[in-house]
């Protein structure tokens, strides 16, 4: 065979380039003899013998840490700032001092309003006293009524006796028994006794006022007449009591300012207690914003604290996935920064927008922040299972040669050399990439293509013991 005059002088050239730079995995291993004494190199290749497998859908992403609340921290009074305890990054507990605020004017108002619960206390003392006093009275007056009515029957007894005695002295006149004068000076003394009589009838009427059945029934209106039903002790009582309003009044006046007292000493007290600056739950401080010795007013904001015990996992996803996920949906989070630990938690918020600009919406998850490790920023790596196991053509990733748009190019093996394949790639999963289409169950498919590959050269391989 006549070959041009070039090839005798660049074949062996070239040939050495080649055999030069081919060092370490794929370089040429041998030479190949054809029936026209021409060589032609052998590669060293990796290969995996593509094979369905199990695969679990899943969404993947990744995202950020974040805490799940936060709270400002503000000063309930006024006052100066003396002592700082907790700095920015310090972890909390509940009931945990942050600061201490001193206020000597609250001091002063505790002192006031202590004597007000005193003066309060004796007032309604005095109250109780003087109640206690008007029913005594009452009583009295009720003894005195009796009394009264006592003397009324009295007098009206002698009366009749004194009428008894004018008519026999009248009759002893006609015979002369009686001269004229001694029956007139009877008859002026039953005149006189008739006015004593009435004056006493006076007397009880007016002494009887709030004392009497109409008196009780008046006060007390759903009786109606039926006041001769009750008993002696409790038409007593209720005398007593009709007669002691206002004393009872008094009571319940010096009781409210007593109230009072305690409700004012009960709100200083409180906002003594605001004094010392205290942490509502487990966290860390995010921020610290007055120093000490620092003057402040009512509402000043002090601190701001993150609860660490509940974190989320915040991170994108595509709008076409969204459907996948759902509320309370299991999510698997890894955090490279601590060791790739594994976390889990659960779908807890799907944002109901979608960003116009990147397309995606974004996902929190709930996760227990048991070890409290988990800081705000952190980069997590994120896996959510979408269904039930699937049967699927899987490749290592690192047989791709190239991609783009949901294609890819690789090197399949037919009669020891390589071929290029364009194929239709799936989803990634765990360092391999699903070949939906172009590819079948059984091809020999080159990992880790070397650089010098080309498509058509002559390979070689160990036999298939790792499939993909």
């Amino acid at each position: 065979m006549k070959r041009h005059p070039l090839y005798t002088v660049f074949y062996p050239l070239i040939l050495m380039i080649l055999l030069s730079g081919c060092t370490g995995r794929g370089k040429p291993a041998g030479e190949i003899k054809d029936n026209s004494n021409n060589r032609e190199s052998v590669i060293d290749v990796e290969v995996v013998k593509v094979k369905l497998q199990k695969i679990i859908p899943r969404i993947s992403s990744f995202g950020n840490i974040s805490f799940k609340s936060k709270t400002d921290i503000s000063s309930a009074v006024n006052g100066i700032v003396r002592h700082i305890y907790a700095d920015i990054g310090d972890r909390v507990t509940p009931g945990m001092l942050l600061a201490s605020i001193e206020n000597i004017q609250l001091g002063i108002e505790e002192q006031r309003a202590q004597a007000e619960i005193r003066s309060a206390e004796a007032a309604l003392s005095l109250a109780d006293a003087q109640l206690a006093k008007g029913k005594l009275q009452v009583k009295a007056r009720l003894l005195n009524l009796e009394k009264k009515k006592l003397q009324i029957n009295q007098k009206k007894a002698e009366l009749k006796e004194l009428e008894k005695i004018i008519r026999n002295k009248e009759e002893l006149l006609k015979v002369d028994g009686i001269t004229r004068e001694k029956l007139r000076e009877l008859k002026l003394q039953y005149q006189s006794g008739i006015a004593g009589y009435k004056m006493l009838l006076k007397d009880y009427q007016i002494e009887s006022i709030g004392l009497t059945d109409k008196d009780i029934e008046d006060a007390s209106g759903h009786l109606s007449g039926e006041s001769n039903l009750l008993s002696e002790g409790t038409k007593e009582n209720l005398i007593i009591s009709l007669n002691t309003l206002t004393l009872q009044a008094q009571i319940k006046v010096a009781e409210a300012r007593l109230e009072t007292a305690k409700t004012k000493l009960s709100s200083v007290k409180t906002l003594l207690d605001e004094l010392a600056v205290k942490s509502d739950f487990n966290g860390i401080v995010g921020a610290r914003y007055v120093e000490e010795g620092e003057r402040i007013k009512e509402g000043t904001r002090l601190f701001t604290t993150f609860n660490s015990s509940t974190v989320y996992a915040v991170f994108p996803l595509q709008e076409n996935k969204a459907g996948f996920l759902s509320r309370g949906q299991r999510v698997t989070i890894t955090i490279p920064a601590l060791g790739n630990k594994i976390f889990y938690g659960k779908v807890y918020i799907i944002s109901p927008t979608i960003d116009s600009e990147s397309g995606n919406i974004n996902v929190k998850a709930l996760i227990t922040n048991t070890s409290e490790k988990m800081l705000p920023g952190m980069f997590v790596k994120v896996s959510v299972v979408t269904g039930k196991p699937l049967l699927r053509l899987m490749l290592p990733i690192v047989s791709i040669v190239k991609k783009q748009a949901g294609k890819a190019q690789i090197f399949t093996v037919v009669n020891k050399r390589a071929f290029l394949k364009e194929i239709t790639v799936g989803p990634e999963e765990r360092e391999q990439i699903e070949a939906a289409e172009g590819l079948k169950e059984g091809e020999i498919v080159i990992t880790r293509p070397p650089p010098i590959l080309r498509e058509g050269m002559l390979v070689r391989y160990d036999k298939p013991g790792k499939e993909s």
